[in-house]
């Protein structure tokens, strides 16, 4: 059960809410909200309705969006993961639109009105992805940031869906074993009822570099993609043992290469995490081959 303090009525009249779930990364909001705050100015305020879903443990971001950004609402999160602190935020909306950004994110001046002018020129769109960017070019291996120039992810972090689209599809998934991927299911779900999302550059978020996380993530990702694949029979239908081999080659081969430019640091957690797809996939495979009539 959550329990929402509202430190302002939620507005009926807003065109969108932007939904920002966030975990014991106060410094982290602080620069977000605040990006928010110089882009819903330049749009004015009124339109746009700011939600933050908290699953911290702590007060800290509940105290900071209390003496800081009194125009936002805050609501305490259900502590369940990712997939289920943006359902609950997205619960919230009264905008026809919903926005989602991560907390780690810094908006441009100009992301909500790319998003708003991209809304008034394609009606019929459901559907939009923003650009995301890096701070600068990458230093070294260990790394990583969800770079997105020219669309085809749909990342989580910079998004928008109508409410209606988004509540016909149950929101995200909350039934994966550890946050990953949750996104990536979100996108082959829309896709298998003929969805694709447009592109809008103008919309766009800056993602800095953050050191690539620790090789616990890489396992627990592993996990959550023999989920992804239990949940979507068709890209267990696609494998083959060919493609296994190539896509490991491939990725193997853009490990030496990045190993080259980059130095050896964080590799060893790729080389983790290339092995465990592929394996991963073989055992599907093995399955699915046993179980064929």
């Amino acid at each position: 059960m959550t329990h929402q303090r509202e430190q302002v009525p939620a507005p009926m009249n807003a065109i969108a809410t932007v939904v920002i779930p966030t975990y014991q990364r106060p410094d982290l909001l602080r620069e977000c909200l605040a990006s928010v705050e110089r882009a819903r100015l330049a749009v004015g305020q009124a339109v746009i309705d700011v939600v933050v879903t908290d699953d911290s443990r702590d007060e800290q971001s509940k105290h900071l969006v209390e003496t800081s950004f009194k125009n936002v609402r805050y609501v305490r999160g259900p502590q369940r993961g990712p997939a289920s602190n943006r359902n609950c935020g997205a619960a919230l909306a009264t905008g026809r639109w919903l926005v989602f950004m991560d907390d780690d994110c810094i908006a441009d001046e100009g992301w909500l009105q790319g998003y708003l002018s991209a809304f008034a020129s394609h009606p019929d769109q459901q559907l939009f992805e923003g650009r995301t960017r890096a701070d600068r070019p990458r230093k070294t291996y260990a790394e990583e940031s969800p770079v997105n120039e020219t669309g085809g992810h749909l990342w989580s972090c910079n998004m928008a869906i109508t409410a209606d689209l988004f509540k016909r599809l149950e929101g995200f998934c909350e039934s994966f074993p550890y946050p990953a991927l949750e996104d990536v299911d979100f996108r082959l779900r829309l896709e298998s009822e003929g969805f694709r999302p447009v592109f809008a550059p103008a919309a766009s978020v800056c993602h800095p570099y953050r050191p690539m996380r620790e090789l616990a993530f890489f396992r627990k990702h592993t996990a959550s993609y023999a989920h992804l694949l239990s949940l979507h029979p068709k890209l267990v239908e696609s494998l083959t043992w060919l493609g296994i081999a190539t896509d490991t080659a491939r990725m193997l081969f853009s490990l030496l290469k990045n190993v080259l430019r980059y130095g050896f640091p964080g590799s060893y957690r790729i080389t983790y995490a290339t092995l465990a797809k592929a394996r991963v996939d073989a055992t599907f495979l093995l399955a699915r081959a046993q179980h064929k009539p």
